[in-house]
């Protein structure tokens, strides 16, 4: 009965000292995780802003290829909500994306694109 009762103790013991050592290194993981999707986020954020502010200057007066990027961003980040039409990207690169906080989703974009642009093919599908 002794016998059966020290191994129940150093059973005890084993899981008592696991535990203290495991909850502090899984909280340190889910918590470095958690900083990290919030620094993606963030920065997500960032490229974001800065793309809408590469289409929102004259197409004519930039290389067409930051726009390109421009677009490519917000396409990346866009696919979480909703993606991009082809036609969407094909304006962004010929117009200018005029919006403030109210013209969100009220005819921004313009028709007048050429559907033969050679850059279209740059764009991810």
């Amino acid at each position: 009965m002794k016998q059966k009762r020290d191994f129940l103790d150093y059973v005890q013991l084993a899981s008592t000292s696991v535990a203290t050592l495991a909850i502090p290194i899984v909280l340190l993981l889910v918590g470095n995780g958690f900083i990290a999707s919030q620094n993606e986020r963030g920065n997500a954020v960032k490229y974001i802003e800065i793309a809408i502010g590469i289409l929102r200057s004259d197409p004519k007066e930039q290389d067409n290829g930051l726009r390109v990027w421009a677009i490519q961003i917000l396409d990346l980040h866009s696919k979480e909500f909703a993606v991009l039409p082809l036609k969407t990207k094909e304006n962004l690169l010929s117009t200018t994306l005029n919006i403030n906080g109210n013209d969100w989703g009220n005819g921004v974009w313009t028709d007048s694109c050429s559907t033969n642009n050679s850059n279209i093919k740059n764009f991810r599908k």
